[in-house]
């Protein structure tokens, strides 16, 4: 498997935010137990001296590539993904998008809001549902098992006498586990040899959080 480059990027950033003054962790996870991180500078840590276990970090049974968790101080993660940014390319390397889906009190929330009569909002109809946060599902609060005291108060909404209310629960069940919004994710950077645009869609967001490479206008890059 090839990781010298993958061993050699992960150094040249925690090296350079070592070198601006950035705390980063001594040493998390797996690669604890790396002696090539710890002879790279990577972590802190020396895995012979603790005894810690290589098998953890790479082993012929892992199904998944390994990883090295690395954590930052958070005044200084932003000036370290900048640095990234400005290293590898605008082009080259983006933060990872998050999708937040509707469950059922949300969906019916939002129906409700576009909805008239006695449906306006939806309140009162959320809260017949239970508050255990497993139980967040139109199949698991009409499941009498997962829902024992309001699973038939919230089917006979299905079959409300105000059309408006049917409706509204009709079109809840429908929207439920579509895409509501979309978020970055709290640590994940990727890092890419070729241009981010030749092999996914770039979406941009305008935000204060987000490293030049997916702030402001999309940056021009080939093929875009």
């Amino acid at each position: 498997m090839d990781f010298p480059g993958y061993f050699l990027i992960v150094q040249d950033f925690t090296t350079e935010a070592r070198r601006r003054g950035v705390f980063v962790g001594p040493g998390r996870g797996s690669a604890a137990g790396s002696v090539v991180a710890y002879c790279l500078g990577i972590i802190n840590i020396d895995p012979m001296e603790y005894d810690l276990l290589f098998e953890r970090f790479l082993n012929p049974e892992r199904v998944s590539p390994p990883d090295i968790d690395i954590d930052f101080d958070d005044t200084g993660r932003q000036e370290v993904i900048d640095y990234v940014v400005e290293e590898y390319g605008r082009c080259n390397v983006a933060q990872i998008v998050t999708y937040g889906t509707m469950k059922a009190k949300t969906a019916i929330r939002d129906v409700g809001r576009r909805a008239g009569g006695a449906a306006a909002g939806g309140e009162p109809h959320r809260q017949a549902l239970p508050r255990p946060p497993r139980v967040d599902t139109f199949d698991k609060v009409l499941d009498k098992s997962e829902n024992p005291e309001t699973a038939e108060q919230i089917a006979g909404l299905f079959e409300a006498p105000d059309p408006q209310v049917a409706k509204m629960m009709r079109y809840a069940r429908t929207l439920e586990g579509s895409v509501r919004q979309s978020g970055i994710h709290a640590a994940g950077v990727i890092i890419a040899p070729v241009e981010m645009t030749s092999t996914c869609r770039w979406p941009c967001r305008r935000t204060r959080s987000l490293s030049p490479s997916t702030t402001g206008p999309t940056p021009r890059c080939a093929g875009s």
